[in-house]
């Protein structure tokens, strides 16, 4: 009977020690490192337009509403376009860059003529730390000096 208690006892604490071998195993890869896209490359969106960058600049790859889209209508501007040129990395998720800016009339919000492309204001480029987001804070006369932009690929 004693043979069988003690063959009983370390069946009991190998498989006690599989189970607890296997929970940390599994538990190992919660603390192994998660891939962060931190490179401004890509495509992002804040809505009413969606931007490409590549290397240097951010062209528009969509334009879905906004002043940007009556910008589009009296054809100032269109896809393929640079919104942000002259891009340089910063270091620590920073970028300086230029945006194109447009200027509004006080005429009818829907006339397209009341648009006009004026000028690139200096922007810095600041991507948060999951490489999820950038905000754009623009210096100068932007209709929106802040915007933030979500990653779309």
């Amino acid at each position: 009977m004693k043979n069988k208690k003690s063959v009983f006892r370390i069946i009991s604490i190998v498989m006690l020690m599989n189970v607890i071998l296997i929970g940390l195993i599994g538990c190992a890869s919660l603390f192994e490192p998660v891939n962060v896209n931190t490179s401004l490359n890509g495509v992002w969106s804040r809505g009413d337009i969606v931007i490409s960058f590549s290397g240097s600049d951010g062209v528009f790859t969509q334009i879905n509403s906004g002043h940007w889209r009556n910008a589009q209508n009296g054809g100032l501007i269109k896809i393929g376009d640079k919104k942000f040129r002259n891009i340089t990395s910063m270091g620590n998720l920073r970028w300086s860059a230029q945006e194109l800016s447009i200027i509004a009339s006080d005429q009818d919000v829907n006339d397209h003529t009341r648009y006009r492309v004026d000028t690139w204001d200096n922007c810095t480029i600041i991507m948060s730390s999951n490489g999820r987001t950038i905000q754009i804070r623009t210096q100068g006369g932007a209709l929106n000096p802040d915007n933030t932009y979500s990653r779309v690929q």
